[in-house]
């Protein structure tokens, strides 16, 4: 028998605020937001069971009135 077992649990997360003042829009003030998960499994010498994820969001009034 094999004693040797894995689980991990990873959680995180992070917001940043960037203000452009020298940008030609004015109130150029965006958000980043990103957050991550990893979650792992290994109960026996076989089984192998991991799940990654990750979410990256970027806000601002600004991107209203971009035209592309």
């Amino acid at each position: 028998m094999n004693r040797r077992c894995f689980y991990f649990l990873l959680l995180g997360g992070s917001i940043s605020m960037t203000d452009a003042n020298f940008s030609l829009i004015e109130d150029n003030v965006f958000f980043s937001t990103s957050y991550y998960t990893d979650i792992g499994f290994s109960p026996t010498e076989q089984w192998r069971f991991e799940v990654e994820a990750n979410v990256a969001n970027f806000n601002s009034k600004s991107f209203d009135n971009v035209y592309v």
